[in-house]
């Protein structure tokens, strides 16, 4: 029997656990089609903004292995290729303050910490297999432009 997620912001925690789930997957295609370099996602608070954000992570990383697994029986599946081939298609650096619970300056300080640490180790990942000097004799020094000449793929950051 299914039941509800009650506070799941886990894209893969509710469809693995198989909780009932409304299927908003539909946006993904409205932010294929945006041709924008930026789409700032607003809503109010307790509105599934992590969620939705969640379910962008794991449609679009590459390093996602079971991610039709977690697709499957769900809108944006249906769609033509041009939607469909972008599953598990680009690296993607998710950092989240969802959790921040930001009630004074030094738990903000080590929120920010840990995203700081988030971007090192992606950044670490790429000098353990020896692609950093080669990338910033290039001059790709930013995360994200060395992310790209990795992968040779548009990099999605997502900051919530």
């Amino acid at each position: 029997m299914k039941k509800i997620g009650i506070g799941e912001s886990d894209f893969k925690g509710l469809m693995v656990r198989d909780n009932y789930y409304i299927d908003k997957t539909m946006y993904i295609k409205h932010i294929i089609d945006n041709e924008s370099r930026v789409i700032l996602i607003t809503r109010p608070r307790r509105f599934g903004k992590t969620l939705n954000m969640s379910t962008l992570k794991y449609y679009f990383d590459c390093t996602q292995k079971d991610s039709k697994e977690l697709f499957k029986g769900l809108k944006i599946l249906d769609q033509e290729e041009k939607y469909t081939s972008k599953l598990g298609y680009y690296p993607v650096i998710y950092v989240t303050l969802k959790d921040a619970g930001i009630m004074n300056y030094n738990l903000m300080i080590m929120q920010l910490k840990t995203i700081e640490d988030t971007i090192k180790n992606a950044k670490k990942q790429i000098e353990e297999k020896g692609y950093e000097a080669n990338l910033k004799e290039k001059g790709y020094t930013n995360i994200t432009k060395i992310v790209f000449a990795f992968r040779g793929k548009e990099v999605k950051m997502e900051v919530y």
